[in-house]
Parts: structure tokens; sequence; C-alpha cells
């Protein structure tokens, strides 16, 4: 009967001590919920401010390029290149941001810059290569590397340059006259001096910030195997 007693002495206190222990946890709980809310909103608030600075970027570069077509006070090559630059910038926040209805009104704005560059700068680079222009093909490929188009260099390269050759040199007249191996020996003499130029350009050291482009194989033997198989 003491020990009856003595057990439902403490059950009381345990009681309260369990009411207390919930209590303090439902506060820490609150709390936490509390917390992980503001943080939530913050997190909120730095990605809204995030899409906000992306848009005015987009409006502000964009207005500068324009401004750089449309004044042209430099020259070509010098000019494309400043486009370039300020347009791979514009393209960063353009794929962070579009889904937004903002960017899809710029569209035709962009587009047209992009036009602008496009065709401008296959028209240089393919004039570089033909007058055998260094510093203005050097010029090219640095802007075909700050854009990521390095791939359309290469095929530029092999429509303007490789092609005219192989097609000259591949014919049912040439193979007659000069037999199978007389036409390969013509194709391998014509490609030392065809390719001088941007070999010597892109040459892959490590501190030659045109090492990426293979015009070897990318774009010279690719350009020959098509031409002789067709």
């Amino acid at each position: 009967a003491v020990v009856s007693t003595q057990s439902t002495g403490l059950e009381a206190p345990l009681i309260d001590i369990h009411a207390d222990i919930n209590i303090i946890a439902q506060s820490i709980d609150s709390e936490v919920q509390l917390i992980a809310q503001k943080l939530d909103l913050r997190s909120q608030i730095r990605n809204k401010e995030g899409i906000l600075h992306g848009l005015m970027s987009i409006e502000k570069l964009t207005n500068k390029i324009e401004q750089l077509i449309d004044n042209q006070s430099e020259g070509k090559e010098s000019l494309f290149e400043r486009v370039a630059s300020e347009y791979s910038q514009l393209q960063f926040y353009v794929n962070k941001n579009e889904d937004l209805p903002f960017v899809s009104n710029m569209r035709p704005r962009i587009k047209r810059i992009s036009d602008y560059l496009e065709g401008g700068l296959h028209k240089s680079f393919k004039s570089g290569l033909k007058n055998n222009d260094k510093n203005s093909v050097t010029q090219c490929l640095r802007i075909f590397t700050t854009l990521g188009r390095v791939d359309q260099s290469e095929q530029l390269f092999a429509d303007a340059i490789i092609a005219p050759i192989i097609e000259e040199l591949v014919s049912k007249e040439n193979l007659s006259n000069s037999g199978l191996d007389g036409m390969y020996c013509q194709i391998l003499d014509a490609l030392p001096a065809a390719t001088a130029l941007v070999l010597s350009l892109t040459s892959p050291r490590k501190d030659n910030e045109l090492r990426s482009f293979d015009f070897m194989s990318n774009a010279t033997f690719p350009t020959i195997v098509s031409k002789i198989c067709t």
C-alpha cells in the first residue's frame, strides 16, 4: 500500500514534466517553422531580385548593342568584337530568364542583333580567309570563340576554302587524266597552302586562346571524304 501511494505521488510531477516538455517542444517547433518561413521569404526575395536584375541587364545590354550597331563609329572587325562581347553577356541573362514574357517581347530586337552579328561576321571571316588576312581572321576567330560558335567557323572554312579546291580536283576529267593516285596527290599538295593560316592561328598550345578550333578534323577531312564519295 505504501509503494502504491508513493507511485501515485510520483505520477503527478511526471505528468507535469511531460506537459512542460510538450509545451517547450511546441514552442521550439513554432520557432523553427517561423525561421523556415523567414528563410523561404528571403530566398524568394533574392530570387525576385535576381530576376529583376537579369531583366534590367537584358534591357540595358540590348540598348547598348543597338547603339553600337546604329552608330558604327569603329572599324568593322573591332565593332563586331565589341558587339560579340556584349551579346555574349546578353545571352547569359536571356538563357536564365527565357520563359518570362519580357524576354519573349525582346526576342525581335535580340534576333536583329544576332542576324547583324552573324551576317557581318561570316562575311568578314570568309573575306579574311580568301585574302589571307591574318589580323582579320584572328579577330573573327576570337569572336567565334566568344560566341561559342567554333563549329560555325569550321563549317564556313570548309565551304569557302576546302570545298572549291576539292570540287575542282575531284572530277571525271581529272581522274581520267591524272588517275586516282595522281588526283589524291594533287589534293594533298593543295592542302598545306589552303590550311596554313588557320592552322598557324589555332595551334593546340595551352597559352593559345584559339586552340579549341580543329580545322583539319572538323572541316578539311570531312569535306574531302564527302566530295570524293558523292
